[in-house]
């Protein structure tokens, strides 16, 4: 049982039967450490509030033994949760597109030894099969010229692709406009004399 004393601090509490009937009763100061819990608790509630307003996560993968572990959001950016879908090798293997699987193969390929960085954007599918596209930075791991661990944090870019995709699509519809109607655009911006 924990108590709390009127001084502050955080007392364990234990009793323990004896063999003759009797009772033993320890009292234990856990303050420092009833206090390193409640602060690990809260950086844990700030780091998964701030990761799902920047709609980050994190995972890592031990190439050696091929275990594979994600942090909440990267649950939430695959449209999943923990109690439906386990990662693993197999089952995030139909996440990837195959344009995403050769650049990641290719992020694998060349003589490594040490720390080697990766920074791509790549095209995947969530586990309900909606396109998304996700900015995956992270590090590896090299061992002997093999790779041995990869963490990364992936961040959901799907609405930035598709602001961007869309200014494209509207710059073409009036680059087609203009030259179509013959006539030709000058622009000048006074404050600088600058002409297009």
């Amino acid at each position: 049982v924990l108590r709390h004393t009127r001084e502050g601090t955080t007392l364990e509490v234990v009793t323990t039967l004896l063999a003759d009937g009797c009772l033993v009763r320890t009292f234990t100061d856990v303050s420092s450490f009833v206090q390193a819990e409640a602060a690990r608790i809260k950086a844990n509630q700030l780091l998964e509030q701030t990761q799902a307003i920047a709609m980050i996560g994190g995972w890592e993968i031990d190439l050696q033994t091929q275990e594979l572990s994600w942090s909440e959001q990267i649950y939430r950016i695959f449209d999943t949760t923990p109690a439906d879908f386990i990662p693993t090798i197999q089952s995030t293997a139909k996440l990837f597109t195959p344009n995403a699987r050769k650049i990641v193969a290719d992020s694998y390929e060349g003589d490594h030894h040490g720390l080697i960085e990766h920074d791509f954007e790549i095209e995947m599918l969530t586990v309900t099969g909606r396109p998304i596209w996700v900015h995956s930075r992270g590090t590896t791991i090299w061992e002997n010229g093999l790779a041995v661990k990869r963490t990364a944090i992936l961040q959901d870019i799907t609405a930035r692709k598709n602001a961007q995709a869309a200014l494209r699509e509207s710059e073409a519809r009036w680059k087609l406009v203009l030259e179509s109607v013959g006539d030709g655009l000058w622009d000048l911006e006074v404050q600088t004399g600058q002409e297009y």
